[in-house]
């Protein structure tokens, strides 16, 4: 089993129960934190979530004996989670975007073949590449619980990775320990104007199809 869901982080936060929204500290991350809270509640379809506990590197997971994993992510003002049963998952959402001094982001933290592959593109088509890079590698970071300061390191040996572009400017990567192929119905989307288009990013490998999108 593996859902997606996304959503606006304004919307979440006004339609999140009380019960919750007592519980969100107050600070700069109080919206983001709220948000992901009720978009996991909502995508296992509970009434309050089951306790928690963060791990040494700050990740978050259920207690217990839970069968369940789950991963967060934020952008802006919209939020991502990643729910499954079949061991740690990990996923990264960004809306693209400017962002300064990204060929030295990439200089650090990108492998040889990644930034020629930046490199190889149009001036005008780096920036997209580079946040597709960036949101699969932080998605194989946050699977193994690691840090952004990791992401030099990030390897794919023993993962799958998939990637998607919803409503042309978000991009979103998913990391699990299983092999996955998910279609429209099994993403679920929360505050924007229907339909979305929703694009799965196929890796250039000289073969097999390019890019789909999910109807």
């Amino acid at each position: 089993m593996l859902r997606v869901a996304i959503g606006k982080i304004a919307l979440l936060c006004d339609e999140a129960p009380r019960l919750l929204q007592q519980q969100a500290a107050e600070g700069v991350r109080r919206a983001s934190w709220l948000a992901g809270r009720e978009l996991l509640r909502r995508t296992m379809g509970v009434t309050a979530l089951p306790d928690m506990v963060t791990g040494s590197n700050g990740k978050p997971h259920f207690s217990g004996a839970s069968p369940l994993w789950f991963n967060i992510s934020h952008s802006g003002g919209d939020v991502a989670v990643l729910l499954g049963d079949g061991g740690s998952v990990g996923c990264d959402i960004e809306r693209v975007r400017p962002r300064k001094n990204w060929p030295l982001l990439a200089e650090a933290a990108f492998s040889e073949s990644e930034r020629q592959a930046i490199a190889a593109l149009a001036p005008a088509d780096r920036l997209e590449m580079f946040w597709q890079i960036w949101t699969r590698k932080e998605a194989m970071v946050k699977q193994a619980a690691g840090s952004v300061w990791q992401m030099d390191t990030a390897a794919s040996a023993g993962l799958f990775v998939s990637q998607y572009r919803i409503a042309d400017t978000l991009l979103l990567a998913l990391c699990t320990p299983r092999p996955h192929r998910l279609e429209r119905d099994d993403f679920q989307l929360w505050g924007y104007e229907t339909p979305v288009k929703i694009e799965r990013l196929e890796q250039k490998t000289g073969a097999g199809e390019g890019n789909r999108t999910l109807v």
